[in-house]
């Protein structure tokens, strides 16, 4: 017998995006109901506020444009997806704790 485990996240439980500065790992956390691209925009152009590391992108750029569009998208997929019978679901890596747990190992 194959047992096999996945970790999915419906559309309607993504409830914010974390931003992450990749150099202290300060966290910045956007509300998908209150995110904006512009938001995004302003995010991503600006400094860590804590290190003041560069996040790295730049006005106009192709980076730049995908990103604000991942947000807008993502903003409109809950609503998108209401009422549809076809369910959208990201399958993500499960945490190691749960896949031990899901073995019948302890933690």
């Amino acid at each position: 017998m194959t047992f096999e485990k996945k970790c999915l996240v419906e559309s309607a439980d993504i409830l914010a995006v974390h931003y992450e500065c990749g150099e202290c790992h300060a966290t910045i956390v956007v509300p998908i109901h209150k995110g904006s691209p512009q938001q995004v925009m302003m995010l991503a152009m600006s400094k860590c506020a804590y290190c003041q590391t560069a996040f790295g992108f730049g006005v106009g750029t192709s980076d730049m444009e995908r990103l604000c569009a991942f947000s807008e998208q993502l903003q409109r997929l809950n609503e998108i997806m209401k009422g549809k019978n076809l369910k959208l679901k990201l399958e993500i890596k499960c945490p190691e704790s749960f896949a031990s747990r899901a073995s019948g190992g302890t933690d």
